[in-house]
């Protein structure tokens, strides 16, 4: 990219959910690391739906293996004793520039489109955020953008890490998109790839994917912001698309990465 051009300086939103380190590592990111402004954070407090239904906490652990759900509840202590610990403390960060945070039950709610029709951000970063419908994508003026973690038009939806492993890929990834009405079929803005080791699990390259998100939303938004760049269109005839693995599918793949790690 060539420096001298002139390049836009974006005011940008990011939407996430609380306790999820994809979000809140992003929000750092753009915080310390990007030139554009970010002007407002908007996280769904995660499980805020659903947490009270005793039906809810019956269906995790018939999907999930406890191992899963054993690593989830480790990553959510660790972000919570963080937080106390003022390690991380964005909100205070956040508010101490004067940048809008609100923290919602419901990501496509009515408030929600409300506060963005008001601010009209020219950009919408999508980190680690649920499903977005179309009255809150129609608020951006010019992207909304996403990061998922597979090397896209492979793995598209939902645990893509996991299904790379469970299908024995040597390398997996990370895209950064713009987003369409289709889950995850949006035209590539950047993509990162990383080999996948002898040593690597799911934790370790979760955790390889959550550190480099902030890096490569800082580079996206500048690639996008360089009225030269063109997103490329995915190849569909390539593309893969997954949902959650049964509770079968993550112990098997349990039992496969504990055999190799004991031979």
């Amino acid at each position: 990219m060539n420096n001298n051009r002139l390049h836009k300086t974006f005011d940008v939103f990011l939407i996430g959910m609380t306790d999820r380190p994809q979000s809140i590592n992003a929000v750092l990111g753009l915080l310390e690391k990007s030139n554009h402004n970010l002007s407002g954070v908007i996280l769904e407090k995660r499980f805020a739906r659903r947490a009270t239904s005793i039906k809810f906490y019956m269906d995790l652990f018939g999907k999930f293996s406890f191992s899963f759900l054993k690593s989830r509840l480790v990553e959510l202590v660790k972000i919570k004793l963080k937080q106390l610990n003022k390690e991380v403390s964005f909100e205070k960060k956040l508010h101490s520039r004067g940048i809008a945070y609100h923290e919602v039950d419901n990501i496509n709610g009515q408030d929600v489109e409300l506060v963005l029709e008001k601010k009209k951000p020219d950009v919408i970063v999508l980190a680690g955020a649920p499903i977005i419908k179309p009255n809150i994508l129609k608020t951006a003026k010019s992207y909304v953008i996403n990061v998922h973690r597979s090397l896209l038009p492979a793995y598209a939806g939902l645990d893509a890490i996991f299904w790379a492993l469970y299908h024995g890929e040597d390398t997996i990834g990370a895209t950064v998109h713009t987003v369409s009405e289709k889950i995850d079929a949006g035209k590539i803005i950047l993509q990162k790839e990383k080999e996948v080791l002898f040593n690597d699990d799911l934790d370790s390259l979760t955790t390889w994917y959550n550190n480099i998100v902030p890096d490569m939303l800082v580079e996206a938004l500048d690639l996008i912001a360089d009225p030269e760049f063109v997103p490329r269109e995915q190849d569909f005839s390539k593309r893969s698309y997954f949902s959650w693995p049964t509770k079968k599918q993550r112990k098997e793949l349990q039992k496969r990465l504990s055999k190799k790690t004991n031979k």
